[in-house]
């Protein structure tokens, strides 16, 4: 049967839920100097801004960490419930599932440092890929004690939700949400899901780390990505007869991740979509797929080489990728494929009758759904 969609709510570098997918539409993006952090061009000496995509304009100025993502939050929070049909002062029957990054970056960055104090001492590289640092996994620890909690207290809900909880999985954790949700419905004592995901790239904790693992674009590195951060909340229950629907997700894990040097060949991608689409007969009139492509290499040959490998009832759909309008937003990007894919659907330039959304974390974790 799948979820309903009863409302939305966002906060993304091009505005609030409807601004910010009329104007991502529209084929804009809004990018911006980095406040602090710059670029060494190695041709020409000469130093550069990072290039963001910043949320809200000045609305995040001065907020950092874990501050930055609930005040993001708040703000994706407020757009939700002006566009909820009935108020959300009694949360005691609503699940709130938040999907948020893992700390892929972090992990990675300290990864390659153990690996380069290894080799000068002259031992064997650490056979470490995937290993979550002890600073990320404080971090989590930290969040998922208080995150909810002051998020809905600082909204001004009147009352504690029924149930909380938060995903670590980037941009696939989508799936996870969805999954988690569909289930929470079927109890007794829980009407309805507030889900989304909130992330930030462009922190101080965060870019250090981009900049060192070199994934961002600039001048010494044209095909990597801008940073970026959104926040991205739906309303979904069971038979509601919403503003879409959404499918039970599929899920992949592939052997490797977005580490340099790891290997890309689509297989997994495409056999997942297939599998997607041999259970959804609503696939045979798709109008667009929206993915995960970032600008950077592995992503792009990830999905290209998929792509040749899907069947026809894929091949003349529309592409669309949320980072070349909102930059590279973590654990958000899943949501704000749904956004866009429901504002697709509600002004008529879907293109068919649903839309197929994947998205890839760097772990290697893979999920597929349709919005219909």
């Amino acid at each position: 049967m799948g979820l309903e969609i009863t409302a939305a709510g966002m906060a993304s570098s091009l505005g609030d839920f409807k601004n910010g997918c009329a104007a991502a539409r529209a084929g804009l993006s809004r990018v911006s100097p980095h406040s602090e952090f710059n670029f060494l061009d190695e041709s020409s000496a000469d130093m550069y801004p990072v290039s963001v995509h910043a949320a809200m304009g000045d609305a995040l100025a001065g907020f950092s960490g874990t501050g930055r993502l609930l005040r993001l939050a708040h703000l994706a929070l407020e757009d939700l419930l002006e566009n909820v049909a009935e108020g959300l002062d009694d949360l005691s029957r609503t699940a709130v599932i938040i999907n948020m990054g893992s700390g892929y970056y972090w992990d990675e960055c300290e990864r390659q440092q153990s690996v380069d104090l290894d080799s000068a001492d002259g031992a064997e590289p650490s056979d470490i890929i995937g290993l979550r640092s002890d600073r990320s996994d404080e971090r989590r620890k930290a969040l998922d004690t208080h995150f909810i909690q002051t998020l809905i207290h600082v909204a001004g809900v009147g009352s504690e939700p029924g149930h909380t909880e938060l995903c670590f999985s980037d941009a696939a954790g989508v799936g996870e949400v969805l999954n988690k949700a569909e289930r929470l419905l079927d109890l007794p004592g829980i009407d309805r899901c507030i889900i989304g995901g909130v992330d930030s790239l462009l922190d101080g904790y965060m870019m250090p780390a981009l900049i060192e693992l070199d994934v961002l674009s600039s001048p010494n590195n044209p095909a990597g990505f801008f940073a970026g951060e959104a926040a991205v909340f739906f309303v979904v229950e069971n038979g509601a007869g919403g503003m879409a629907t959404l499918s039970s997700p599929l899920a992949a894990m592939e052997t490797y991740d977005d580490a340099p040097g790891a290997v890309v060949v689509g297989q997994k991608l495409a056999n997942l979509l297939n599998r997607l689409v041999a259970v959804e007969p609503v696939l045979a009139n798709v109008g667009a797929v929206i993915g995960s492509v970032n600008g950077t290499e592995k992503r792009a040959m990830e999905w290209g080489t998929a792509r040749i490998r899907l069947p026809k009832a894929l091949a003349n759909t529309m592409d669309w990728h949320p980072a070349e309008h909102f930059g590279e937003t973590g654990a958000a990007a899943g949501f704000l494929a749904i956004a866009l894919a429901q504002r697709a659907k509600a002004r008529g330039y879907m293109g068919g009758e649903s839309c197929l959304i994947y998205q890839s974390s760097p772990y290697g974790q893979r999920t597929a759904f349709v919005l219909r």
